[in-house]
Order: C-alpha cells, then sequence, then structure tokens
C-alpha cells in the first residue's frame, strides 16, 4: 500500500519542479527591470567627493619660533691720539670682551649688550703755552656702558621666480630679486661705565633698516639717529649714523661681508666716524656660530685697524598657537 502512493507523488513532483522555477526567474526578472526602471543617472559633474582631512588640529595652529642667544666676542682695536687734529706721536690699544644675550619671539628681537674695556694710551694731557704736548701712559679698565635693544619686522615680500605667464607687475623685480625686508628699532645706552670708559650718560638712537636678497647675494642698509646725553662739562651733538654693505653666502654654511659704517661726531673738534669692514661667518653644527672681522678706519676718530672674534650659541624651540577666532 505505501509502495502504490509513493510512486504517484513522485510524479508530481518532477512535473511541478519546472514551473516553480520558471516562476520564479520571471519573477527575478522582472523585479531587476522595474529596480533598473527606477534608478536615474548621475551626471559626472555632479558627482561630490567628500574629502576628509587627516591633518590634526593642533597642526593647524600658527607656527611660532622662538629663539635665545648667546654671544661672547674679543675685540682689538689700534689707532693714533690727535689733540687738535694733530697727531702727538702716540697710540691708543682699546681690548674689549663682550657679552651679548638676545631672544626672538615671531617679529620681536630683544637684546641686552655689555662690554669689559682695557684702553692703554696716552692720559693726563696738557699743553704748555709753547705748545709742548705732554702726557703720561694710562691704563684704564672696567665695564663699559650697557645697551638694551628691541628690534620689529616690519615687512616681508618674498617675490615671484619671474617664470612666464607671472602675474608680477614688474617682471624685472620677479626675475632678478628673491626677496626684500624692513625692519625698525631702538636701543638705550645706560650709564653703566665710569667718566673714564664712558661718557656717564644715557643715550637713545632709533633707526629703521632693509635687506634685499638675489640669489647668494643679500644686501643691507640702516639709517638712524642717535640722541646724546650731556655732562657737566661737555655738551655734545645729537648725531646721524647708517651702514650699507652686503654679503655673499658661500656654502649652506659660510658666507662672506662687506660694510662701510658712518656716523656723525659728537663734538665740534673731533671728525666723524668713517669704518670700512670684511667679515667671514661660519655656521657650526648644534646651534653654534662662529664670526671674524677685521676693519680700518678713514677719519681720526676711527680706528686705525679693529679685528675681532665673535662666537655665539643659539637655542631654538618652535610651538603652535590656536588662531584668534572672532
Amino acid at each position: 500500500m505505501a509502495k502504490k502512493l509513493i510512486f504517484p507523488l513522485l510524479i508530481l513532483l518532477v512535473f511541478s519542479s519546472e514551473p516553480l522555477a520558471a516562476d520564479a526567474k520571471e519573477i527575478t526578472d522582472t523585479s531587476a527591470a522595474s529596480g533598473a526602471e527606477n534608478v536615474k543617472e548621475i551626471p559626472p559633474s555632479k558627482i561630490k567627493i567628500q574629502r576628509f582631512s587627516q591633518i590634526p588640529k593642533r597642526l593647524k595652529r600658527d607656527l611660532i619660533k622662538e629663539k635665545l642667544s648667546f654671544s661672547t666676542g674679543f675685540n682689538v682695536s689700534q689707532s693714533d691720539y690727535f689733540i687738535d687734529k694733530e697727531p702727538i706721536g702716540e697710540t691708543t690699544e682699546i681690548r674689549s670682551l663682550s657679552f651679548r644675550v638676545k631672544y626672538g619671539r615671531g617679529d620681536w628681537n630683544l637684546s641686552a649688550k655689555i662690554p669689559y674695556i682695557y684702553i692703554a694710551g696716552p692720559g693726563d694731557i696738557s699743553i704748555s703755552p709753547a705748545g709742548t704736548v705732554s702726557h703720561v701712559d694710562k691704563k684704564r679698565w672696567g665695564f663699559g656702558h650697557l645697551r638694551l635693544g628691541a628690534q620689529y619686522k616690519l615687512l616681508l615680500v618674498k617675490f615671484r621666480s619671474g617664470q612666464n605667464g607671472s602675474s608680477m607687475p614688474f617682471s624685472f623685480i620677479g626675475k632678478h630679486f628673491d626677496s626684500v625686508g624692513f625692519h625698525i628699532g631702538a636701543t638705550v645706552k645706560t650709564p653703566t661705565a665710569n667718566d673714564q670708559l664712558g661718557s656717564g650718560e644715557l643715550d637713545y638712537s632709533v633707526y629703521s633698516g632693509t635687506f634685499l636678497r638675489s640669489g647668494r647675494w643679500v644686501a643691507n642698509a640702516r639709517l638712524g639717529y642717535q640722541l646724546m646725553g650731556d655732562t657737566k662739562k661737555t655738551n655734545y651733538n645729537n648725531r646721524w649714523f647708517s651702514s650699507l654693505g652686503g654679503y655673499y653666502v658661500l656654502s649652506k654654511v659660510h658666507s662672506l661681508g662687506l660694510s662701510y659704517y658712518f656716523k656723525q661726531a659728537s663734538i665740534q673738534a673731533r671728525e666723524p666716524i668713517r669704518n670700512l669692514s670684511t667679515s667671514f661667518n661660519w655656521r657650526l653644527p648644534k646651534g653654534w656660530r662662529l664670526g671674524l672681522y677685521l676693519g680700518t678706519g678713514f677719519s681720526q676718530s676711527s680706528a686705525d685697524i679693529s679685528s675681532g672674534i665673535i662666537i655665539t650659541k643659539t637655542f631654538v624651540r618652535k610651538k603652535r598657537r590656536a588662531p584668534n577666532v572672532e
């Protein structure tokens, strides 16, 4: 009895499976076709790709660079001694050991400098009615005047490379020069020295300067004015001073410089200061720098020959600050 029931069931399953599969295929094709009709093609120009920045928030802050440097220099100068613009056949030698600290942050620089001075030359000079000059060799030493300074960078302009298609209004500037900068500054000379090593009065100076860079060449200039403090015996003249020079970058660590310095006389009986000097700078590893200079004078108020060496150690720290949010 069971065998008779199984056989008809098998026949029924075989014949009924084919229409079921066909119906399933038809349903699938119909749903796919209806889905294709509902999908609209989007033009490529309207496709927006959202990019997610991977830069940390701290790197989006402004970068501030701080520099702290310590310098010491040894200087030697030698010149003839003049009275009423006439030499007396004696030589004055000045040796100094200077100490300087400088701090810079952003566009500001602050500095303080003081020298220890040794002077050997004629002193206690007297002139007889017959015109005979008498003097004694005199030596004096001690700390000189402390000079405090501040400088602010006004502007730094970087020119384009001057290639074809540049939008520079003057293609000559972008083709021949890289950058130009301007700054202003002020210094105060405090009366820390005795009257044998300085005037012993406060002096104030203000100045402005600029530089122009072209490849390995850098030209610089400065113009300033000094307000002199008067003593009970001497009424000093306020005076202008200026410098013009530049340097050539030999390599990443070496450079050669040339500079001319002019300063008006402090009293009528003296001549203006006129110096020409050449320098060599060597950037050493780990923030060290070595500088050498050699100069000569072109007036009676200038040293006949001067030379010196300067050693500087600089510490640099970079940090970021959050931008100002209005």
